[in-house]
């Protein structure tokens, strides 16, 4: 009879005070990671928002204006503002000049046409970092080209980008002297960090474009 006791007092120690002190625990343990998680989500500064919804409102107009005026210029900016990788994904699929001389080449051709565009943007939003640090921006508007010859003239058309945004080390003094030719056509930059930070050495640059639109390979003209 005393073991019987024993053993029901037992299933209600376990009952009224392991179970509740075990799903207290899960409950703190689960707050903590959720909590950290939000954390981590959050730690983008406004300036760093502000500046990396400018890069993706300025990347979205140097590449979809493609004026005749204008051409070189936002092609060039694009060398600037796009990761090395990215660079070279947009020239194998044809959507930015893959030389000087081919760059001139299309420039000299918008200028006998007087190719011009136009480009409204609508909508710009940003989402939370994801497991690689980087920052995904959406820009969406309405974009329209239009030539002197009305060969390259289209109806006005929507385009809607996802950008992923990163922050690139800009090389030091000595990194650029010793950098090889390749890395300075891009400005210097070197590798890209998984994190986004606010030292004076680190800029954004946006590291994939999403066509969400189907906009580029129709109003680009890179």
């Amino acid at each position: 009879m005393y073991w019987r006791i024993q053993k029901i007092d037992n299933q209600k120690i376990i009952r009224q005070v392991v179970i509740p002190v075990a799903l207290v625990v899960s409950l703190g343990v689960n707050f903590f990671f959720i909590s950290n998680n939000m954390k981590k989500k959050s730690k983008l500064s406004q300036g760093q928002k502000e500046s990396f919804a400018s890069l993706a409102k300025n990347v979205t107009i140097h590449f979809l204006d493609t004026s005749y005026i204008t051409y070189k210029y936002n092609t060039m900016c694009l060398m600037r503002e796009l990761s090395p990788s990215l660079i070279q994904k947009l020239r194998a699929a044809e959507e930015l000049p893959q030389t000087e001389q081919q760059l001139e080449s299309t420039a000299q051709e918008y200028a006998t046409k007087r190719r011009v565009s136009a480009i409204r943007i609508d909508s710009e939003s940003q989402g939370d970092p994801d497991n690689s640090g980087f920052v995904p921006v959406d820009v969406s508007g309405i974009t329209v080209v239009s030539s002197a010859d009305e060969s390259d003239t289209s109806e006005p058309r929507p385009f809607h980008f996802r950008y992923l945004i990163g922050m690139i080390k800009v090389a030091t003094a000595k990194d650029s002297l010793d950098s090889e030719p390749e890395q300075k056509k891009h400005g210097g930059f070197n590798s890209l960090v998984a994190e986004p930070k606010q030292d004076n050495d680190l800029i954004p640059v946006v590291v994939d474009i999403q066509d969400l639109s189907g906009s580029v390979a129709n109003n680009s003209g890179h």
